[in-house]
């Protein structure tokens, strides 16, 4: 009996030194040490309360592959499975702490629970192991596309151009070797393929420019058609319609909102330059201003003030009662710029027959005239219909200047047959002074007749 006691003893020593042990049974694995097999039972990892993932303790030293269960939450380490790697511990991923999935995770806390690092240290993202994102311990995110943020769906999509910031949704979709430039807002710089150094924002702002360069939109739909180079649009619907007028800069919603083609121009208000299509180097400035019309070098400053004419420039609306200064209009009188110098000037013949009247305005009419926009009533808009002014009728000037066969040019008639005649009045200093000339010949004429006929007695 001893002998066969003996015999198993040394038969099942002999297993386990030099074959897998099995618990639970009697085949385990060929590749495992230790194969354990339950239906009804699990295994049991020794639990330990670990102080941190750099200190050893309770063990007496770090020892690389031992597996733990750690029981309190305390420094950077809280229940769950961690392993050892000679120098600190190493959480093992599961579901019970605060592992994250890229599965998705239930049962989260917002105070708890996030993606990134615990120590002074930033967060980094990656694709094709290639670094692509940095969220600094300061906040900042930093982009490496080279130097460029693209923020939003399909932004930038089809291309690689520098130094470019790109937020919204479809922003900046076609991009493709653009550099430098900045477009905020859904459909913004959509179809810019190659343009540089254009700075865009809002909703469709540039969104037909292709491969022009520095301009800025600022505004909903503003140089939404423009595919031209170095305009300025700030306010929705600014300079919407330009297609390839360049130099322009429009402030204002509805600023140069029709102008197409048109270069070199400058509208500063709401509406200024409304319908303005294709003309060059004109400026308003004033709500309303020059909202009719295109002329070349016509310039309209205050509110509803209108031109209808090239190279001229308005000041002011007209309820506007007084333009004023601290000295006079100078202009330009240098011999050395004139050309065709005569002395034709019709003085007496063409003065005698004006007619001094005084008169009061109606702006209603005037304004109809003009084809001023309809501005509201406010209290000192008709304060103007209460002067009574003193000068000329256009009409009489024209015709008394035909009569005497003399191109006055302080006399404007109108191009079309809804404009107005204006007139210069300073321009009649110059007929006055020739009118005053011929009465001193005619009195040095009458003197010496009076002579004579003192001497006959």
């Amino acid at each position: 009996m001893l002998k066969q006691i003996i015999l198993i003893f040394f038969y099942v020593t002999t297993s386990i030194s030099f074959a897998q042990v099995g618990i639970g049974t009697i085949t385990p694995n060929a590749n495992a040490m230790l194969d354990i097999e339950s239906l009804d039972s699990g295994l049991l990892i020794n639990s330990l309360s670990l102080s941190s993932t750099t200190s050893f303790a309770p063990m007496n030293a770090h020892v690389e592959g031992i597996i733990v269960y750690n029981t309190t939450t305390i420094n950077d380490v809280s229940p769950g499975f961690y392993y050892n790697n000679g120098s600190t511990w190493q959480r093992i991923l599961n579901s019970v702490g605060g592992d994250w999935f890229i599965t998705g995770n239930t049962g989260t806390n917002a105070n708890t629970n996030f993606i990134g690092t615990t120590d002074n240290q930033a967060f980094s993202f990656r694709t094709d192991n290639r670094l692509n994102h940095t969220l600094e311990t300061n906040g900042t995110l930093s982009v490496f596309r080279p130097n460029s943020v693209h923020i939003g769906e399909n932004v930038g999509s089809s291309g690689n151009g520098n130094v470019n910031v790109f937020i919204g949704s479809n922003t900046a979709i076609n991009n493709g070797a653009g550099d430098r430039s900045t477009a905020v807002g859904a459909n913004t710089y959509s179809s810019n393929t190659s343009g540089a150094n254009n700075n865009v924002i809002g909703a469709r702002a540039m969104e037909s420019n292709t491969g022009r360069d520095h301009s800025i939109a600022v505004g909903y739909k503003s140089l939404e058609n423009a595919n031209a180079d170095r305009n300025v649009a700030v306010g929705n619907y600014a300079s919407r319609s330009l297609v390839n007028g360049a130099r322009n800069f429009s402030l204002g919603v509805f600023a140069q909102n029709t102008n197409v083609s048109g270069n070199d121009n400058t509208s500063v208000g709401y509406n200024s330059m409304f319908s303005f299509t294709s003309e060059d180097f004109s400026t308003a400035v004033g709500a309303n201003a020059y909202f009719n019309g295109s002329y070349r070098n016509a310039n309209a400053i205050g509110y509803n003030t209108v031109v209808d004419a090239d190279n001229i420039l308005h000041l002011g609306n007209t309820s506007i009662v007084q333009i004023s200064g601290q000295v006079n209009f100078t202009t330009y009188s240098d011999k050395r710029i004139k050309t065709n110098i005569k002395e034709d000037v019709v003085g007496t013949e063409f003065i005698t027959q004006l007619r001094p009247v005084t008169y009061n305005f109606d702006i209603d009419k005037q304004n109809e005239y003009l084809k001023v926009k309809e501005s509201p009533i406010y209290p000192s808009k008709y304060d103007i219909e209460n002067i009574e002014f003193s000068g000329f009728i256009a009409q009489e000037i024209e015709a008394a200047a035909i009569k005497s066969h003399y191109n006055f040019n302080g006399l404007s008639k109108p191009e079309k047959d809804q404009a107005l005649y204006m007139v210069t009045y300073s321009q009649f200093v110059v007929p006055l002074v020739k009118t005053i000339k011929e009465q001193q010949e005619r009195l040095k004429e009458i003197k010496k007749e009076l002579q004579l006929l003192k001497n006959k007695k």
